[in-house]
């Protein structure tokens, strides 16, 4: 998250509210139903500006009719570091079983869409669960996980 404000203009701008949407898509409902004075902005990242209008066909909004860039705000790259000692090569080194791959080979394929909804599946069954330990839990200091699938998602860690 960039939290500094190099712009004069911005530093002194009268803000009337500020509106934090978790997909972003919160944060452009307001810009989009918001006076066209200048008052309201959107700061979005490249999720609800490009990934979001692919991953969800629904939205109330649409980028290229909707909203006009202005300026880039920030260029970030996130990294994941840890002490030199941690023998971890990635963010977290993921073995899926061939039942989990096969599941979410299933649950990710659509006949109409294709596999746009893979990017969903492994959010909802996979990387929400990853995010709790990682951050809570088991993998807050690192470790292993195997993911394996009898009637839903078994997960075992490893702790460092």
């Amino acid at each position: 998250m960039t939290s500094s404000i190099s712009s004069p203009a911005l530093f002194n701008a009268d803000y009337k509210a500020l509106v934090i949407g978790a997909s972003g898509a919160i944060g452009a409902n307001e810009v989009l139903k918001s006076e066209a004075d200048g008052s309201t902005l959107w700061l979005t990242s490249v999720g609800a500006a490009a990934i979001n209008p692919a991953l969800f066909p629904k939205l109330s909004y649409n980028m290229q009719k909707d909203f006009a860039p202005v300026s880039l705000a920030a260029n970030n790259v996130e990294v994941f570091v840890v002490n030199t000692n941690n023998p971890a090569k990635d963010a977290v080194e993921l073995m899926a079983a061939a039942k989990a791959k096969k599941e979410l080979a299933t649950l990710g394929y659509d006949k109409a869409m294709g596999a746009r909804p893979l990017n969903r599946v492994i959010s909802d069954k996979i990387k929400n669960v990853l995010t709790d330990e990682i951050l809570f839990g088991k993998l807050k200091k690192g470790g292993f996980v195997k993911i394996d699938f009898e009637k839903e998602f078994i997960f075992t860690f490893t702790s460092l």
